[in-house]
């Protein structure tokens, strides 16, 4: 029998009118076996459009849905904090996304069905890019995805939309890669990541080569930061642990090569402009410039 788990989930949201209205539709109608839904919680950090009048609107037409506006843009491990600050003690899993995805009908009920197994700290979602242009960048998103799935499956990474248990600390305000600090923390406490390859998201990546550069480098040097800080390395952090998935995916996609190429050379550019950022510029992306080639989900399938 399945178990049911009293859940809170979080929208981390920077301007997204154009994506919150269907996403809090999709989080308000989520359903399934291990779903008890009892909080949704819009965090807008310093957004300008009409996020958080969206937001609201849905407030009064759900009492589950909490708005917490934060006039000042500090960066999304804040806008987490104020999340788990909103929490109540009978939660006891959260689900947490950004404002620019779509989860599958199905998908938070996957993602939380990971706790079932009472050793999981951390589960990650199935991020499927709706890019549909044919151009270089594009095909690079998508393949970058792909490879996502293949490396998750064998050891799990978030990204998108993510699960976790309720009694995490605050995270480090500074972090510039909220998922992979909550798996560190995850994994110090002896706990397990978990990847559920049913629960798909919806996401869009740049479509131009400047914002995929600026993307792939701003989370580099995060990674980059919370290497040298905890010592801790995500799935995809050495260039080694990518070359067994890479070969695996191109041997049943040898039409891929081409672009797998391009991309290893985009994130070798972006890897070296990353640490060029942490170890010369002295900077960390807590608070990053959004990619709007990637804000526009369009036709979800």
């Amino acid at each position: 029998m399945s178990r049911r788990f009293r859940v809170a989930v979080g929208v981390m949201v920077y301007n997204e009118a154009r994506n919150l209205e269907r996403l809090l539709d999709a989080v308000r109608t989520a359903r399934g076996p291990h779903l008890d839904v009892r909080h949704i919680i819009v965090v807008s950090s310093g957004s300008t459009d009409h996020s958080v009048p969206i937001a609201r609107r849905h407030q009064l037409e759900d009492a589950r849905v909490h708005v917490i506006d934060d006039v000042e843009r500090r960066g999304k491990a804040t806008a987490i904090n104020q999340f788990l600050d909103a929490l109540t003690p009978d939660v006891e899993v959260c689900v947490m996304l950004g404002g620019d995805v779509l989860p599958a009908p199905d998908a938070v009920d996957h993602l939380v069905a990971a706790f079932e197994d009472p050793t999981v700290g951390v589960a990650g979602a199935h991020p499927v890019p709706t890019n549909t242009s044919t151009s270089l960048v594009s095909r690079v998103v998508k393949l970058q995805w792909a490879l996502h799935d293949v490396i998750a499956r064998d050891r799990p990474k978030m990204g998108e939309l993510i699960a976790f248990r309720a009694d995490v600390p605050h995270l480090d305000s500074t972090t510039a890669v909220d998922e992979a600090w909550l798996e560190s923390v995850s994994l110090g406490r002896g706990q397990r990541l978990a990847y559920a390859p049913a629960a798909i998201v919806y996401n869009k990546g740049p479509e131009h080569l400047a914002d995929l550069v600026a993307q792939r480098r701003r989370i580099y040097a995060g990674h980059f930061i919370l290497e040298r800080q905890t010592g801790y390395r995500v799935s995809t952090m050495a260039v080694r642990d990518l070359l067994r998935p890479a070969a695996t995916y191109l041997l049943a996609h040898p039409g891929e090569v081409p672009v797998a190429a391009a991309a290893g050379a985009i994130e070798l550019w972006a890897r070296a402009l990353g640490v060029w950022d942490v170890l010369v510029r002295k900077r960390n992306p807590t608070v990053w410039t959004p990619i709007e080639s990637s804000k526009d989900l369009g036709d979800v399938p």
